[in-house]
């Protein structure tokens, strides 16, 4: 049986702005991260990943690739 592996990450400066509506992707993901802890994924299937420094940017993906890749292939 193949593992499946759910690899979650966002930075906590990463905002969705339009107009007078602004939501902050952090607070989405780690609400769907607990929704799937709760349907019984295990730290083995899942990884969340809050980066304080990151934004919605080349640059915080950049960064964090390289640890998102070796995990999710490390299965």
């Amino acid at each position: 049986e193949e593992l499946v592996r759910i690899y979650l990450d966002v930075g906590s400066r990463e905002l969705f702005c339009a107009g007078p509506v602004e939501l902050e992707y952090g607070t989405d993901v780690r609400e769907f991260h607990a929704h799937l802890e709760s349907l019984g994924y295990g730290t083995d299937e899942l990884r969340f990943v809050l980066d304080p420094r990151g934004g919605h940017d080349e640059r915080s993906w950049r960064r964090r690739l390289p640890d998102a890749l070796r995990w999710l292939l490390a299965g």
